[in-house]
């Protein structure tokens, strides 16, 4: 019955190829014909009834032909211990269809590398996670993850960096340490400092395993924008994303603010303020104006006030609107149009700044000289005599207005 085995595994789907691999594979070919096809239908039916589609079971066992010549028993004693430690069935399913050599491990192995790798300071569930992206973690000596945590560290990363940044890729421990120390070397050769490249890959790990090539291609692409290579660095060292988006993406964003009544000009001077605009939705953006609208202001003068002062964008309209209401209230409303960079101040310091300049120095606060408000600390200090810690005290915008906005909102 030697053409049993091809029947059995035509009829499950396998290709010729496919039969011919795993007939062909030690030990499989030294076993009983009968027992072969024993294990065959019942691995398979095993597999299908834990959640496996034909797809994934084909794909797994010409991967790992070895899988039948397990005994179901132990196939399903490996998928329950599995889900002690934490796993869905789903996850099972997945992380073994991408590495069918998980069955090869014993679970004392597993068990072992995930006690491991708490010693390196994962916890439980970051280690779920890593491994459901990398699941050959399972096969890596823990030498050869500490040699590259080692390396990290020798650079500067904290350990609790690296622990961050290697849950969200742990594809970086299967780069070797001369890869991964050539990438570094080649950040600090485009011009970024060691603290950059440290928040660059905390934010965008992934950076580590971009080609230098595409690497080299994204500077380039922004600056045929018209951007220096200086401007370049800093933008993308505050908003790394920019090297994970397509140019299309890139291109489609300019586009889009154009449309809203921008320059193009204007556009690049903002988003060189503000880079991780480039990472907004149009439908964010679009909110963020809308939002600005309700506060009172037109159309006209939303684009105006942005335009100015881009990260208007990424402030929360909550406290905006505090700031802006304040203003009103004493009859200074038009800061918001005429000088939006004044928004940046906190309330609390502009309401201290207004008492204190009104009340102790009995001075009449107007559009003529709001700009003593604003001053730097240091000028504020050395021409009125008090520090910022000692004007915050005395005059608390919290106690004053919060309060009294909140009994107000009760009584309405």
């Amino acid at each position: 019955g030697g053409f049993m085995v091809e029947e059995i595994l035509r009829k499950y789907g396998y290709n010729e190829d496919q039969i011919k691999r795993i007939v062909g594979f030690y030990p499989l070919n030294s076993m009983k014909k009968e027992n072969l096809c024993n294990h065959i239908e019942r691995n398979f039916s095993l597999c299908k009834s834990l959640g496996y589609s034909d797809e994934q079971i084909i794909k797994m066992t010409v991967i790992l032909p070895t899988i039948y010549s397990y005994s179901d028993v132990n196939i399903k004693t490996k998928f329950d211990e599995l889900k002690k430690i934490g796993y869905t069935s789903s996850q099972i399913v997945k992380m073994s269809s991408n590495f069918p050599s998980f069955y090869s491990l014993s679970i004392e192995s597993i068990k072992q590398k995930i006690e491991d790798l708490k010693g390196i300071g994962y916890s439980q569930s970051q280690i779920l996670k890593m491994t459901l992206k990398l699941p050959e973690i399972y096969s890596y000596s823990i030498e050869n993850i500490k040699e590259k945590v080692s390396f990290l560290e020798s650079v500067g990363f904290s350990n609790a960096e690296i622990i961050r940044m290697t849950s969200h890729l742990p594809s970086i421990y299967s780069r070797s340490v001369d890869v991964l120390s050539k990438k570094y070397d080649f950040l600090r050769y485009l011009g970024y400092s060691r603290e950059q490249i440290k928040k660059i890959s905390v934010v965008l790990p992934a950076l580590l395993s971009f080609s230098q090539e595409n690497i080299e291609n994204k500077l380039d692409d922004m600056m045929s924008f018209g951007y220096s290579y200086k401007q370049i660095l800093k933008m993308t060292a505050s908003f790394p994303t920019i090297y994970a988006l397509s140019m299309d993406t890139i291109v489609q964003k300019i586009e889009f603010l154009v449309s809203l009544g921008y320059t193009r000009s204007d556009v690049l001077r903002m988003l060189e303020l503000l880079p991780m605009m480039l990472g907004y939705s149009t439908e964010n953006v679009k909110k963020k104006i809308d939002d600005l609208i309700s506060l009172g202001f037109s159309y006209e003068e939303v684009i105006k006030m942005t335009r100015e002062l881009p990260s208007l964008y990424s402030c929360s309209i909550d406290n905006l609107k505090e700031k802006i209401y304040y203003l009103r209230s004493v009859g200074l409303g038009e800061i918001a149009t005429s000088n939006p960079k004044q928004l940046m101040q906190s309330v609390d310091l502009t309401y201290a700044r207004y008492m204190y300049l009104t009340q102790d120095m009995g001075l009449d606060i107007d559009m003529g000289n709001s700009k003593l408000l604003f001053l730097e600390a240091k000028i504020f200090k050395r021409r009125f005599q008090i520090t910022k810690k000692e004007l915050l005290e005395k005059y608390s915008y919290d106690e004053d207005i919060r309060k009294k906005d909140s009994s107000l909102k009760k009584l309405k």
